[in-house]
């Protein structure tokens, strides 16, 4: 299965991906050209950044809030803010 879409809420059309998400075909599949946020939600950091980098590569450069990546490290938040890769940071937790 590729995606599956949902409504969160009225109005509103969610895509979630099953599959690896950094493979381009599975991201295109998925509407992420036109999607209007794209949310990375991993337990696993690096699998979240390497998504968003391969969303980056099909879309571009995000705009701020346009991309939203799950990174439960506060030690990681900083450093990729410090290093100009996050735009800022605001932090929620899920429960798990």
């Amino acid at each position: 299965m590729a995606s599956t879409w949902f409504r969160a809420r009225r109005g509103v059309a969610v895509t979630l991906i099953a599959g690896p998400p950094t493979d381009p075909a599975l991201l295109r599949s998925a509407g992420v050209r036109s999607a209007d946020r794209i949310v990375t939600m991993s337990t696993n950091e690096n699998e979240n950044l390497a998504a968003a980098a391969a969303v980056s590569k099909i879309r571009g450069e995000p705009e701020p809030g346009d991309l939203l990546v799950r990174i439960e490290n506060p030690r990681s938040r900083r450093d990729l803010t410090a290093r100009g890769i996050l735009y800022s940071i605001d932090a929620f937790s899920l429960a798990s």
